[in-house]
């Protein structure tokens, strides 16, 4: 009976959907190509792909199918790179499989050093303490360390001082965006860039009330782009709140009653100014944490959104299987932020 033969790790199909991928979606190359590198791809000719679209990329040149085919023109087949955006049907698992595939990397990492390892432990010739310490250097070799992201703390300060000369010198009063909440803005200065905001609170206690308030008041009183993505009720649900806000009139009342001529005059006459805010919704996003960030990503390059509103966090799916609500509502969290 033959010894069955040990494949290593490695998905062609997969390398070529990453690929794909890359030289189609230019919102999410950036943070893919941040997770590979070349040893990623098994494959010689994947990896001359990828090393193409990263160095046009680091260059800031337009990747697309002819930027690729044109650098490549002596070392692969124009054709190939046409059949390997032919071979994913959307990027919008991108990052999962750019993990994917850094995980087999890893794989093969291991297996080399091992095989190395044995070799080494097999000579006699080769001391013991010589074999630790080349195996050490190996392993630490494979963690994934980018000194781009190392700072010091006096250039941190500088930062610090960076960001107190920008406010002093600014005309408003606040350094963030204004929620229209005086004393809340006044202990926080507005929303802050990056800061992820959880508002916690029983059940119909109001947290989607204060949330639109905040997005209206960010939109109109501070010129903010405000996405809203709600995942209790529909878009003209929000909008009725959103009214009621303007008019005093309820958004029940604004929805299910026959009202007389002159409230809906009046209704129009003090709603005007909300159809000018920048408030997007988004109906095509589901549940799914995936989805949401998909769409704020797509927001963003859209129409340079300042603020998203997520409501709520406990209705939220995220993609691991088996996790406890809790979890589940922790690594939404830490997904947003």
């Amino acid at each position: 009976m033959g010894t069955k033969e040990t494949v290593i790790p490695h998905d062609l199909q997969l390398e070529e959907a990453v690929l794909g991928a890359l030289i189609l979606d230019r919102h999410d190359r950036d943070e893919a190509l941040s997770i590979l590198n070349q040893g990623c791809f098994y494959d010689t000719t994947c990896r001359l792909v990828y090393q193409t679209v990263s160095d046009l990329s680091s260059t800031g040149e337009e990747v697309d199918m002819y930027t690729v085919s044109t650098a490549l023109m002596d070392k692969v087949n124009p054709v190939k790179v046409v059949e390997l955006t032919q071979r994913i049907a959307s990027a919008t698992s991108l990052l999962k499989h750019c993990r994917k595939l850094y995980e087999l990397h890893m794989r093969r990492e291991y297996i080399r050093i091992g095989q190395q390892l044995q070799a080494r432990a097999y000579s006699q010739s080769v001391d013991v303490e010589e074999i630790m310490s080349d195996a050490q250097g190996d392993m630490l070799k494979l963690l994934k360390f980018d000194t781009a992201n190392v700072s010091t703390i006096d250039s941190v300060v500088d930062q610090v001082f960076g960001i107190m000369l920008k406010n002093a010198e600014a005309a408003s009063p606040l350094s963030g965006i204004g929620t229209g909440l005086s004393e809340l803005d006044m202990h926080t200065g507005g929303l802050q860039p990056s800061d992820l905001v959880i508002v916690a609170g029983e059940t119909s206690q109001g947290k989607t009330s204060l949330a639109l308030t905040i997005a209206n008041n960010a939109a109109l009183l501070y010129d903010a782009r405000v996405a809203f993505y709600s995942l209790e009720m529909g878009n003209t649900q929000l909008a009725a709140r959103l009214m009621a806000q303007q008019t005093g009139v309820s958004g029940k009342s604004i929805l299910t009653h026959r009202l007389d001529r002159g409230l809906i005059q009046l209704i129009n006459s003090n709603t005007s100014k909300l159809c000018s805010a920048k408030i997007y919704f988004d109906d095509s996003s589901t549940t799914g944490i995936d989805s949401i960030l998909r769409s704020i990503r797509a927001m963003k390059a859209k129409y340079d959104i300042h603020l998203v509103v997520v409501d709520f966090l406990q209705l939220v799916t995220y993609r691991t299987k088996g996790a406890s609500r809790e979890q589940q509502v922790g690594e939404v969290a830490r997904a947003l932020k």
